[in-house]
C-alpha cells in the first residue's frame, strides 16, 4: 500500500510536470517574445565601395529588405561603423526624394543597396571610407493614441 502510494504520487507530479511543461511558454519564451518586439529589426552590411559620385556602395542585397517586410517609401536609419546616423527614405530613384535628401536604393541591376544624398557626395560630406560596417534598421511609424 506504502509503495502504491508513492507510485501514484510520483505519476501524478511526473504528469504535472510534463503538462504544465507543454501548455504555455515558460517565463524564459515570454521573455525572448518580448525581447524580440522590443529589439528592432536590422540589416548589417559592409561598404564595398565608394563609387564615381560618392555614394556608399554595400554588399546588401534586396532579399534582405524582402525578408523584413522592408517596402519602398519605408524610412531607413543608416548607421555608420563610426556612429554617424541618418534617416533615409528607400526609394526606386534618385529624383524620388528632394535635393539634398538622404536615400537608400538598389543599383539599377537591382544587386546592391546604395546610401546617397540626392544630387551630393554623401561619402565626402559624412567622411565614410571603404571597407566599414554598415547597420540598417526600419524607423518605426509612430504609435496612433487610439
Amino acid at each position: 500500500m506504502k509503495y502504491n502510494v508513492l507510485f501514484c504520487a510520483m505519476i501524478l507530479m511526473v504528469g504535472m510536470m510534463l503538462w504544465m511543461g507543454c501548455s504555455g511558454k515558460t517565463g524564459t519564451e515570454e521573455g525572448m517574445a518580448e525581447a524580440e518586439k522590443a529589439a528592432p529589426a536590422e540589416i548589417v552590411g559592409q561598404i564595398t565601395e565608394i563609387d564615381n559620385h560618392a555614394n556608399v556602395v554595400t554588399d546588401i542585397k534586396p532579399d534582405a529588405f524582402a525578408a523584413l517586410g522592408w517596402n519602398l517609401n519605408d524610412t531607413i536609419t543608416v548607421e555608420f561603423e563610426d556612429g554617424k546616423k541618418i534617416d533615409c527614405l528607400y526609394v526606386k530613384n534618385y529624383g524620388d526624394v528632394p535635393v539634398g535628401d538622404y536615400l537608400v536604393r538598389f543599383g539599377v541591376d537591382g544587386s546592391l543597396l546604395k546610401v546617397a544624398i540626392n544630387e551630393g557626395y554623401l561619402a565626402e560630406m559624412l567622411k565614410i571610407k571603404s571597407p566599414g560596417k554598415v547597420v540598417l534598421r526600419k524607423m518605426q511609424a509612430p504609435a496612433s493614441d487610439q
